[in-house]
């Protein structure tokens, strides 16, 4: 290809990306070997009428150690992001805090959550769709154009290990607990993921985190929920003054020095008419305020028992 017919792809692809920029378009980049030498994903959906993006970052985590016992695909982190020069360039906005954001569960007497984050958690299948349509992904992309990214992923959910004389200590056998299904799927500046549980054992659960998020303080500084409409401010006091209102489910959080705000809200689907029942929480941390939102079981899960939630979380800009 000649210099000349160079500079003219270049000059169009360009005009390409400003076109598709100015009329919202979302992009996607992969890299093979992004995260921690695996798999990583950031999709970028445009808040209307501003130059920004919400950027949420998917990893491929795997650690195959005995304690931690992870392999699967997971939400990482959201940030604000700018397009400049033809690329995202990330800013110190960041939106979803690097924790938990799709769902956890905690069984009694164990040292720590299962799932997620936390790990003990193999992947079985992993689908990845774009626009609605199968995709695979061959080699690294940068800023892909679509309107909607989503990857559904069973996995099987393990033992988590117990605390025991003081040591914590896992089953080097790591007992299937849990069959998990999840879709996690991004547009409109946010994402919504859908969580299934097919227990395999009866487990001796405490509660199920069905929907909870890592709200970063950039867009969650005060805050209210629809149950109780009280006006709550969140500096990173590491309190929880939101604290287990029964029936609500809906969080609004603003921060008005960076024009930013989001909004969190899930639903139990299954046991049904058991969503009313759930509790919703949040932690006020020094970067995020955190939504818990629990499901806690009269009586242990029996074999064969489907628990299923779906939670939407939406950010929003008013910065220009």
């Amino acid at each position: 290809m000649s210099l000349m017919k160079k500079l003219l792809f270049s000059v169009y692809f360009a005009l390409f990306l400003i076109i598709l920029n100015s009329s919202g378009q979302s992009f996607i980049s992969y890299n093979p070997s992004g995260y921690k030498q695996y798999t990583s994903i950031i999709v970028y959906l445009p808040y209307p009428n501003t130059k920004y993006y919400a950027g949420f970052g998917i990893g491929h985590c795997k650690d195959t150690s005995t304690l931690v016992f992870s392999n699967q695909y997971r939400l990482l982190e959201g940030y604000q992001y700018q397009y400049e020069g033809g690329k995202m360039i990330k800013t110190d906005r960041q939106i979803l805090i690097s924790a938990e954001s799709e769902s956890v569960y905690k069984a009694k007497n164990r040292a720590d959550f299962s799932g997620g984050w936390h790990g003990d958690e193999q992947l079985q299948q992993l689908r990845f769709y774009l626009d609605g349509k199968p995709y695979q992904f061959t080699s690294k992309v940068e800023l892909l154009p679509c309107k909607e990214f989503r990857y559904e992923q069973e996995s099987t959910i393990h033992e988590t290990a117990k605390t025991i004389n003081g040591v914590v200590t896992p089953n080097p056998l790591h007992p299937v607990e849990a069959k998990h299904f999840k879709n996690t799927s991004f547009k409109n500046t946010g994402y919504e993921t859908f969580n299934r549980l097919t227990w395999q054992n009866t487990v001796d659960v405490d509660f199920w985190f069905m929907g909870i998020a890592c709200v970063g303080k950039a867009s969650a500084m005060t805050l209210y929920n629809e149950k109780d409409k009280i006006k709550y401010n969140y500096t990173g006091g590491g309190k929880t003054p939101m604290n287990n209102v029964k029936g609500a489910k809906e969080v609004f959080y603003a921060n008005d020095s960076t024009g930013l705000s989001a909004h969190v809200t899930s639903t139990l689907l299954l046991p049904k008419n058991q969503d009313e029942n759930c509790v919703l929480k949040v932690w006020d941390r020094a970067k995020d305020s955190k939504y818990y939102r629990s499901y806690k079981q009269g009586k242990n899960p029996e074999k064969g028992e489907v628990w299923e939630s779906r939670m939407t979380v939406s950010f929003f800009s008013k910065s220009n």
